[in-house]
């Protein structure tokens, strides 16, 4: 099974860039261009794409509660 942000959104990876996400996909965590900072965010934003594996894009743009 393939999750990640364009089987998510439907949007190109290209248009994906970790600015351009809502912040709570990478649990609120600032891309820095820190290697710490950036693996936080991805590791945040690998959580939130499993969690919603299968749940369509337009529910995804508010912070799930829990």
């Amino acid at each position: 099974m393939t999750t990640g942000p364009r089987t998510v959104t439907g949007r190109p990876v290209a248009d994906l860039p970790a600015p351009a996400l809502p912040p709570h996909w990478l649990g609120d965590v600032r891309h820095t261009h820190r290697a710490i900072d950036d693996a936080r965010g991805f590791a945040n934003l690998l959580h939130f794409l499993a969690r919603n594996a299968g749940t369509l894009a337009g529910t995804l743009d508010a912070p799930q509660s829990g």
